[in-house]
């Protein structure tokens, strides 16, 4: 059996942009096979940080304040909503999805082709731009 060892308070659990910054990310990844494999290694990754994508935002993207990456891509409607809705999102009909990250005082938008609409209406949505604002310009 194995003794239990509290979190301290100002502990938090890495992202991996804390990954990406330290440079040594790709050393986290191998530590992972670096034995018989990771699941007969016994190591227990309950948040999947190492593995998870990170999306960087490009040179243009940072000009434009918006990403197109995503344009095209079609999502089933009920399914990405309940998502969103599930993360913080807000749907507003006609308009897209967005999103407020009030301590860093951005809002994040997500417009699709021909607009908006209930998800009964539509049978896909497509994605057409990711938008970024500062919350005091918006």
């Amino acid at each position: 059996s194995q003794a239990v060892t509290p979190i301290r308070s100002s502990a938090r659990i890495a992202h991996p942009h804390d990954l990406l910054i330290t440079q040594e990310w790709h050393l986290w990844q191998q530590d992972c096979f670096a034995s018989d494999g990771f699941a007969s290694s016994g190591r227990v990754q309950p948040f999947k940080q190492i593995f998870r994508e990170l999306y960087v935002p490009t040179a243009a993207e940072q000009q434009e304040s918006g990403s197109r990456r995503y344009e095209g891509h079609q999502v089933n409607p009920k399914q990405a909503l309940a998502l969103w809705g599930q993360r913080g999102w807000v749907t507003a009909p006609e308009e897209g999805v967005r999103r407020t990250f009030h301590a860093e005082g951005l809002i994040a938008e997500v417009d699709f082709v021909n607009g908006f609409y209930t998800p009964l209406e539509i049978e896909g949505l497509t994605i057409a731009h990711v938008s970024f604002y500062r919350r005091d310009d918006w």
